[in-house]
């Protein structure tokens, strides 16, 4: 479904946003052929053209307007769904998914795979599992959670300390993002796994696998440096460490605290 933002027409102040969307979809469906020089988020005649042409053709009031959830809308988003269905029934060995990847997700899969090639039917990349990788590592993930489930389910206590340091964990991360303070993400990193530790036993287990499992994510998918890695693993032992020692988490990740951090944090 195309979300607007404003109606498109002629007589109204439009959402670029909108514009660009508006355009990128009826160049899809073959209604809008953009100019030499690009799609812009410029409401041009063409696109009020393109607008009148799809409505027409769908048997719609042809006013060359769209509005937010109106009808020319509703159709357009049915026309692209059959569109991505008619895409995704060409994947070729084994492929069943559509999806909507950025370039740094492309790369990685470029480097685990095949090293990806090009659907001759769509045009679209694609990305071949010949080796097995993924099957190996669903089938790894597998195995560890039924073993971290067989731990936990040792006791509700241990239950209790994973689930709560996963909302410790996810609080800080939270926080991170609303203080929105640069340098700020050591001291959340080490708060965060002090927090979970202090849960007990499981919950440093969790709080070590989800700083790990995050790690792993920023190198191989957002492309960060090792160097960064090392910093952080340092500051999420730092507060694990804290934790067991009985200092109180702002006092254990105090030197990473960066200045001008409001003191609720």
């Amino acid at each position: 479904m195309l979300n607007l933002q404003r109606p498109i027409s002629r007589a109204t102040t439009t959402n670029p946003e909108d514009v660009l969307a508006a355009k990128h979809a009826l160049n899809r469906l073959g209604y809008y052929d953009p100019p030499e020089w690009g799609i812009t988020d410029f409401p041009d005649h063409a696109l009020i053209r393109a607008i009148e042409d799809f409505q027409k053709a769908h048997g719609l009031r042809t006013d060359g307007v769209m509005k937010p959830n109106g009808e020319t809308v509703g159709a357009l988003g049915s026309d692209l769904r059959a569109v991505a269905e008619r895409l995704r029934s060409l994947g070729r060995h084994g492929d069943t998914i559509l999806a909507h990847i950025t370039p740094e997700e492309a790369a990685f899969l470029h480097r685990a795979t095949d090293g990806g090639t090009v659907n001759p039917a769509t045009g679209l990349p694609e990305f071949f599992d010949f080796s097995g990788m993924f099957s190996d590592i669903s089938k790894g993930i597998s195995q560890f959670g039924s073993k971290v489930t067989e731990n936990l389910s040792e006791s509700f206590s241990n239950l209790k300390q994973g689930a709560g340091a996963t909302k410790n964990m996810l609080d800080n991360y939270l926080d991170m993002r609303r203080a929105n303070v640069k340098n700020s993400d050591k001291y959340f990193h080490c708060k965060g796994n002090c927090e979970a530790t202090r849960q007990g036993p499981a919950g440093e287990t969790v709080a070590d696998s989800i700083s790990n499992i995050r790690e792993l994510w920023d190198q191989n998918v957002k492309g960060y440096p090792h160097s960064d890695s090392i910093a952080d693993q340092r500051a999420n032992k730092t507060g694990r460490t804290a934790a067991k020692s009985g200092l109180s988490c702002q006092h254990g990740c105090s030197i990473y605290r960066p200045r001008g951090l409001p003191p609720r944090y």
